[in-house]
């Protein structure tokens, strides 16, 4: 984030100081100037013409959405979009999974009956596709199911986690199982994490020296030309 938000300052930068002067050395060359080039500066002009307006459009859209997804309709459409994406989508699952799995276990362990367990889980987990999920699976246990096969019907949760659940309702150590489900998901998304703030550092560095050097060459390019004795007027 904080390459991300260096580069833009980087672009406004150029696009509000750098810009003008270029333009205005160009302006008295009575320059043709390369299509990059001309590309670049009739973007500086869009954002120096309009920065009030992007500053504006951008926060009102920012707080339209978040107005939006707070509610509930909204949140639930926002979670289908999220697990919709691949590689993030399963990862946010499984934050979800392991914290619910870390709520039930501390809650059965406890003592705390199960179809309460999961009432008070559903409540916990601050995810509405979640606890959609948990709500069918209350459902499910209190017509008699277990709360395995309660969660398989669901298809939300991984098939591991179902069976090492299934696991510790037939051997009476639920809570124990649980906890072992909470744990083993919380390594896999502190892995994932870990390898993804690796890779995406090098990214953001290749993004923002493309963004930079785009700019730059694209503003030096005429200046290259007419170094080298290249024709600029018209």
């Amino acid at each position: 984030m904080i390459l991300f938000v260096v580069c833009i300052g980087a672009v406004v930068f150029f696009a509000l100081v750098v810009g003008p002067k270029f333009e205005t050395v160009f302006a008295s060359m009575h320059a043709q100037l390369p299509l990059m080039t001309r590309c670049l500066l009739g973007t500086f002009d869009f954002i120096r013409n309009n920065i009030l307006l992007l500053i504006g459009g951008v926060t009102g859209t920012i707080f339209l959405l978040k107005a939006y997804f707070s509610t509930p309709v909204g949140q639930l459409q926002l979670e289908q979009i999220i697990y919709s994406l691949p590689v993030i989508g399963e990862i946010t699952k499984l934050v979800v999974v392991e914290r619910f799995a870390a709520q039930m276990a501390i809650l059965t362990e406890s003592g705390v009956p199960i179809l309460y367990a999961l009432e008070i889980s559903e409540k916990l987990v601050n995810n509405k596709t979640c606890g959609k999920v948990i709500n069918q699976v209350r459902e499910g246990v209190r017509e008699g199911k277990g709360m395995a096969d309660a969660l398989l019907e669901s298809s939300f949760f991984p098939m591991m986690a179902v069976q090492m659940i299934k696991v510790g309702e037939e051997t009476g150590e639920l809570g124990k199982m649980l906890k072992h489900v909470a744990e083993f998901y919380q390594a896999n998304v502190e892995a994932f994490m870990k390898r993804f703030g690796t890779m995406i550092e090098p990214f953001m560095l290749v993004f923002m020296a493309a963004m930079i050097g785009t700019i730059v060459i694209s503003i030096f390019l005429p200046l290259f030309k007419l170094g080298q004795g290249g024709s600029f007027h018209q």
